[in-house]
Protein backbone atom coordinates (compact mmCIF):
# COMPACT_ATOMS: atom_id res chain seq x y z
CA UNK A 1 0.00 0.00 0.00
CA UNK A 2 3.14 2.52 0.40
CA UNK A 3 4.10 1.71 -2.92
CA UNK A 4 0.76 2.63 -4.11
CA UNK A 5 0.66 6.28 -1.95
CA UNK A 6 4.31 6.85 -2.81
CA UNK A 7 3.24 6.86 -6.87
CA UNK A 8 -0.48 8.78 -5.97
CA UNK A 9 1.66 11.61 -4.17
CA UNK A 10 4.34 11.09 -7.62
CA UNK A 11 1.51 11.96 -10.45
CA UNK A 12 -0.08 14.33 -8.40
CA UNK A 13 3.07 16.64 -7.88
CA UNK A 14 3.85 16.15 -11.07
CA UNK A 15 0.19 17.36 -12.46
CA UNK A 16 -0.18 14.06 -14.21
CA UNK A 17 -4.17 13.17 -14.29
CA UNK A 18 -5.23 9.76 -12.99
CA UNK A 19 -7.68 7.63 -11.82
CA UNK A 20 -7.94 5.39 -8.64
CA UNK A 21 -10.19 2.37 -8.77
CA UNK A 22 -10.51 1.14 -5.31
CA UNK A 23 -12.90 -2.36 -4.89
CA UNK A 24 -15.53 -1.63 -2.44
CA UNK A 25 -17.13 -5.17 -2.52
CA UNK A 26 -16.33 -8.83 -3.95
CA UNK A 27 -18.20 -11.94 -3.82
CA UNK A 28 -16.01 -15.20 -4.61
CA UNK A 29 -14.31 -16.46 -6.31
CA UNK A 30 -13.05 -13.43 -7.57
CA UNK A 31 -9.04 -12.70 -7.01
CA UNK A 32 -9.91 -9.10 -5.99
CA UNK A 33 -10.31 -8.36 -2.39
CA UNK A 34 -11.86 -5.24 -0.93
CA UNK A 35 -9.96 -2.87 -0.30
CA UNK A 36 -7.20 -3.10 -3.29
CA UNK A 37 -6.40 -0.45 -5.35
CA UNK A 38 -4.94 0.23 -9.02
CA UNK A 39 -4.03 3.53 -10.87
CA UNK A 40 -5.03 4.49 -13.98
CA UNK A 41 -3.33 6.79 -16.45
CA UNK A 42 -5.21 8.82 -19.39
CA UNK A 43 -3.17 6.57 -21.67
CA UNK A 44 -4.87 3.61 -20.27
CA UNK A 45 -1.93 2.07 -18.33
CA UNK A 46 -3.25 0.34 -14.97
CA UNK A 47 -1.06 0.12 -12.04
CA UNK A 48 -2.09 -1.96 -9.50
CA UNK A 49 -5.07 -4.71 -8.89
CA UNK A 50 -8.65 -4.73 -9.02
CA UNK A 51 -9.57 -7.92 -10.41
CA UNK A 52 -8.30 -10.09 -13.84
CA UNK A 53 -8.60 -10.03 -17.19
CA UNK A 54 -12.57 -9.72 -17.23
CA UNK A 55 -12.41 -6.68 -15.02
CA UNK A 56 -9.43 -4.51 -16.62
CA UNK A 57 -10.99 -3.25 -19.70
CA UNK A 58 -13.68 -2.08 -18.04
CA UNK A 59 -12.32 -0.51 -15.36
CA UNK A 60 -9.87 1.41 -17.60
CA UNK A 61 -12.85 1.85 -20.12
CA UNK A 62 -14.94 3.53 -17.02
CA UNK A 63 -11.83 5.27 -15.62
CA UNK A 64 -10.56 6.99 -18.48
CA UNK A 65 -14.13 8.34 -18.89
CA UNK A 66 -13.91 9.34 -15.58
CA UNK A 67 -11.19 11.94 -16.54
CA UNK A 68 -13.08 13.38 -19.60
CA UNK A 69 -16.09 13.98 -17.49
CA UNK A 70 -14.26 14.59 -14.42
CA UNK A 71 -17.28 12.62 -12.34
CA UNK A 72 -16.66 9.75 -9.93
CA UNK A 73 -18.71 6.79 -10.47
CA UNK A 74 -19.14 3.62 -8.86
CA UNK A 75 -19.94 0.24 -11.29
CA UNK A 76 -20.52 -3.28 -10.86
CA UNK A 77 -19.46 -6.24 -12.68
CA UNK A 78 -21.31 -9.54 -12.35
CA UNK A 79 -22.76 -12.51 -14.28
CA UNK A 80 -25.44 -12.14 -16.33
CA UNK A 81 -28.87 -12.17 -13.48
CA UNK A 82 -26.97 -10.66 -10.90
CA UNK A 83 -27.16 -6.72 -11.66
CA UNK A 84 -27.38 -4.80 -8.78
CA UNK A 85 -31.02 -2.94 -7.82
CA UNK A 86 -29.55 -0.25 -6.11
CA UNK A 87 -29.41 3.22 -7.99
CA UNK A 88 -26.04 5.03 -9.14
CA UNK A 89 -24.53 1.99 -9.87
CA UNK A 90 -23.07 1.22 -13.26
CA UNK A 91 -23.28 -2.00 -14.16
CA UNK A 92 -21.62 -4.50 -17.03
CA UNK A 93 -22.37 -8.15 -17.08
CA UNK A 94 -19.04 -10.23 -17.58
CA UNK A 95 -19.63 -13.60 -18.73
CA UNK A 96 -15.82 -14.97 -17.76
CA UNK A 97 -15.46 -18.71 -16.50
CA UNK A 98 -14.27 -17.30 -13.12
CA UNK A 99 -17.62 -15.70 -12.26
CA UNK A 100 -17.78 -13.89 -9.25
CA UNK A 101 -18.73 -10.08 -8.65
CA UNK A 102 -16.88 -7.03 -8.20
CA UNK A 103 -18.11 -3.29 -7.19
CA UNK A 104 -15.50 -0.78 -7.77
CA UNK A 105 -15.40 2.87 -6.88
CA UNK A 106 -13.53 5.04 -9.74
CA UNK A 107 -12.75 8.76 -8.51
CA UNK A 108 -10.56 10.98 -11.15
CA UNK A 109 -7.93 12.88 -9.94
CA UNK A 110 -6.65 16.10 -12.10
CA UNK A 111 -4.69 18.64 -11.43
CA UNK A 112 -5.65 21.38 -9.79
CA UNK A 113 -5.76 25.09 -11.51
CA UNK A 114 -2.78 27.62 -10.51
CA UNK A 115 -3.93 31.36 -10.23
CA UNK A 116 -1.75 33.70 -11.73
CA UNK A 117 -1.84 37.16 -9.86
CA UNK A 118 0.68 39.72 -11.30
CA UNK A 119 1.26 42.84 -9.43
CA UNK A 120 1.76 44.07 -5.51
CA UNK A 121 -1.25 45.98 -5.05
CA UNK A 122 -3.77 45.43 -2.28
CA UNK A 123 -6.06 43.88 -5.18
CA UNK A 124 -3.58 41.48 -6.19
CA UNK A 125 -3.01 40.58 -2.40
CA UNK A 126 -6.57 40.07 -1.92
CA UNK A 127 -7.20 38.04 -4.81
CA UNK A 128 -4.09 35.92 -4.02
CA UNK A 129 -5.21 35.31 -0.68
CA UNK A 130 -8.78 34.78 -1.98
CA UNK A 131 -7.20 31.85 -4.42
CA UNK A 132 -5.25 30.40 -2.04
CA UNK A 133 -8.45 29.57 -0.03
CA UNK A 134 -10.69 28.33 -2.88
CA UNK A 135 -7.88 25.71 -3.56
CA UNK A 136 -6.64 27.15 -6.70
CA UNK A 137 -2.66 25.85 -7.46
CA UNK A 138 -2.40 25.52 -11.60
CA UNK A 139 -4.62 27.44 -14.10
CA UNK A 140 -3.45 28.18 -17.77
CA UNK A 141 -3.47 31.87 -18.13
CA UNK A 142 -6.47 31.80 -20.58
CA UNK A 143 -8.38 34.59 -18.40
CA UNK A 144 -6.16 38.04 -18.59
CA UNK A 145 -7.92 40.95 -16.79
CA UNK A 146 -6.74 44.14 -16.05
CA UNK A 147 -7.85 46.19 -12.94
CA UNK A 148 -8.10 49.81 -14.47
CA UNK A 149 -10.82 52.49 -15.63
CA UNK A 150 -11.62 51.89 -19.34
CA UNK A 151 -9.24 55.86 -19.83
CA UNK A 152 -6.25 53.83 -18.20
CA UNK A 153 -7.07 50.75 -19.78
CA UNK A 154 -6.65 52.34 -23.17
CA UNK A 155 -3.32 54.03 -22.36
CA UNK A 156 -2.01 50.59 -21.25
CA UNK A 157 -3.46 49.46 -24.54
CA UNK A 158 -1.76 52.16 -26.65
CA UNK A 159 1.81 51.41 -24.53
CA UNK A 160 1.40 47.65 -25.56
CA UNK A 161 0.51 48.37 -29.02
CA UNK A 162 3.77 50.68 -29.30
CA UNK A 163 5.95 47.73 -27.51
CA UNK A 164 4.93 45.45 -30.76
CA UNK A 165 2.10 43.73 -28.98
CA UNK A 166 -0.74 42.12 -31.42
CA UNK A 167 -3.95 43.32 -31.37
CA UNK A 168 -4.94 39.70 -31.00
CA UNK A 169 -3.09 39.53 -27.73
CA UNK A 170 -4.34 43.24 -26.37
CA UNK A 171 -7.98 42.40 -26.95
CA UNK A 172 -7.72 39.32 -24.94
CA UNK A 173 -7.28 41.08 -21.69
CA UNK A 174 -10.71 42.33 -19.95
CA UNK A 175 -11.06 45.10 -18.86
CA UNK A 176 -12.81 46.33 -16.10
CA UNK A 177 -11.34 42.79 -14.33
CA UNK A 178 -14.07 40.90 -12.63
CA UNK A 179 -17.79 40.83 -12.91
CA UNK A 180 -19.89 43.77 -12.47
CA UNK A 181 -21.10 43.34 -8.72
CA UNK A 182 -20.84 47.10 -7.48
CA UNK A 183 -17.66 46.25 -6.13
CA UNK A 184 -15.28 48.97 -4.29
CA UNK A 185 -13.22 47.74 -2.00
CA UNK A 186 -9.80 45.79 -2.75
CA UNK A 187 -11.79 42.88 -1.17
CA UNK A 188 -14.75 43.06 -3.25
CA UNK A 189 -12.67 43.57 -6.37
CA UNK A 190 -11.11 40.32 -5.62
CA UNK A 191 -14.36 38.56 -5.25
CA UNK A 192 -15.67 39.88 -8.51
CA UNK A 193 -12.35 38.91 -10.20
CA UNK A 194 -12.80 35.21 -8.65
CA UNK A 195 -16.29 35.41 -9.28
CA UNK A 196 -15.70 35.69 -13.19
CA UNK A 197 -12.91 33.56 -13.31
CA UNK A 198 -15.18 30.58 -11.60
CA UNK A 199 -17.90 31.43 -14.65
CA UNK A 200 -14.89 30.90 -17.25
CA UNK A 201 -14.12 27.66 -15.61
CA UNK A 202 -17.22 26.25 -15.64
CA UNK A 203 -18.18 27.66 -19.00
CA UNK A 204 -14.92 25.07 -19.88
CA UNK A 205 -15.02 21.07 -19.65
CA UNK A 206 -13.87 19.95 -16.35
CA UNK A 207 -12.07 16.81 -17.70
CA UNK A 208 -9.20 15.77 -20.35
CA UNK A 209 -10.35 16.21 -23.45
CA UNK A 210 -11.25 13.45 -25.29
CA UNK A 211 -8.61 11.22 -26.43
CA UNK A 212 -8.26 9.19 -29.63
CA UNK A 213 -10.63 6.29 -29.53
CA UNK A 214 -8.60 3.18 -29.36
CA UNK A 215 -9.13 0.08 -31.36
CA UNK A 216 -11.55 -2.68 -29.15
CA UNK A 217 -12.73 -5.94 -30.46
CA UNK A 218 -15.52 -8.51 -28.65
CA UNK A 219 -14.63 -11.81 -27.58
CA UNK A 220 -16.95 -13.76 -29.86
CA UNK A 221 -16.67 -16.20 -26.63
CA UNK A 222 -18.13 -14.47 -23.41
CA UNK A 223 -18.60 -11.13 -24.98
CA UNK A 224 -16.64 -8.72 -23.32
CA UNK A 225 -14.89 -5.79 -25.28
CA UNK A 226 -11.55 -6.69 -25.61
CA UNK A 227 -9.12 -3.67 -26.15
CA UNK A 228 -7.08 -4.53 -29.72
CA UNK A 229 -3.51 -3.02 -28.96
CA UNK A 230 -3.09 -4.76 -25.42
CA UNK A 231 -4.90 -8.27 -26.20
CA UNK A 232 -3.10 -11.19 -25.00
CA UNK A 233 -4.73 -14.09 -26.88
CA UNK A 234 -5.71 -14.07 -30.19
CA UNK A 235 -6.66 -16.42 -32.88
CA UNK A 236 -6.97 -16.84 -36.38
CA UNK A 237 -10.00 -18.55 -38.23
CA UNK A 238 -11.21 -18.18 -41.65
CA UNK A 239 -8.39 -14.72 -42.41
CA UNK A 240 -10.59 -13.52 -39.27
CA UNK A 241 -8.76 -12.29 -36.11
CA UNK A 242 -10.51 -12.83 -33.30
CA UNK A 243 -9.79 -11.30 -29.46
CA UNK A 244 -10.38 -12.94 -26.21
CA UNK A 245 -10.27 -11.65 -22.34
CA UNK A 246 -8.29 -14.73 -21.09
CA UNK A 247 -6.88 -17.70 -22.04
CA UNK A 248 -10.39 -19.96 -21.10
CA UNK A 249 -12.01 -18.13 -23.90
CA UNK A 250 -9.59 -18.73 -26.38
CA UNK A 251 -9.58 -22.30 -25.38
CA UNK A 252 -13.33 -22.82 -26.05
CA UNK A 253 -13.03 -20.90 -29.35
CA UNK A 254 -9.99 -22.84 -30.62
CA UNK A 255 -11.79 -26.21 -30.12
CA UNK A 256 -15.04 -25.10 -31.74
CA UNK A 257 -14.63 -21.94 -33.74
CA UNK A 258 -17.03 -21.87 -36.27
CA UNK A 259 -19.93 -21.37 -34.39
CA UNK A 260 -18.38 -18.66 -32.79
CA UNK A 261 -17.17 -16.84 -35.79
CA UNK A 262 -20.05 -17.07 -37.82
CA UNK A 263 -22.21 -15.49 -34.97
CA UNK A 264 -19.70 -12.56 -35.01
CA UNK A 265 -19.29 -12.43 -38.53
Amino acid sequence: MEKFFDRFRSLQAGGTPFAVATVVRAERPTSARPGMKAIILADGTLEGWVGGSCAHPVVVREAQQSLRDGTPRLISLSPEGQEPSREGITHHTITCHSGGTLEIYIEPVLPSEQLVVVGRTPVARALAALGAALGRHVVVAEYVSLVASRKRAESVFAYLARQGATAEAVERVKVPAGLDIGALTPEEIAVSIMAEIIQARRRRPVGLPDAPARAAATDPVCGMTVEVATARYTSDYDGVRFYFCSSQCKDTFDRDPAPYAAVHA
